[in-house]
């Protein structure tokens, strides 16, 4: 069974538990060296993403995505900043994200909710629905 960035993470993270910074350190260098042994060392970014996930997760926080259209200004990140943390807390990890074929909008990914509220996810649900229309 191959496993996922996710479960390694979660392993690594079970093992460290309890352990102090000495042993974390000795934990950590066995684990990439397995990691390189069975030649998967390109996981590793992947990995260490899943491992920021988990240790928000676990401090009771959510990480989320803000992609948008456009760059925002300032003062439009800092307003979505505040919402997203009166709605996720504090310990929520919040990063924004530019991507053009958004057209307009925005889609945001909080743990595993999505909201699109972008021109192309608009568009996608209407071709979606056009397509169970004429069925």
């Amino acid at each position: 069974m191959k496993l996922k960035p996710r479960r390694y993470a979660e392993s690594l993270l079970a093992l460290c538990k309890g352990k102090n910074q000495t042993q974390i350190d000795r934990l950590v260098k066995e684990f990439l060296e397995l990691l390189g042994r069975r030649g998967l060392s390109r996981m590793g970014t992947a990995i260490l993403e899943s491992l920021r996930d988990a240790a928000i997760r676990q401090s009771g926080g959510s990480r989320v995505t803000l992609t948008t259209a456009h760059e925002l200004e300032k003062s439009e990140r800092e307003n979505f900043e505040k919402i997203l943390y009166d709605s996720f807390g504090k310990k929520s990890a919040l990063a924004f994200v530019v991507d053009s074929r958004l057209i307009s909008g925005f889609r945001m990914k909080a743990d595993d909710s999505l909201i699109d509220a972008s021109l192309s996810g608009r568009l996608h649900s209407l071709r979606d629905y056009l397509k169970q229309s004429l069925r």
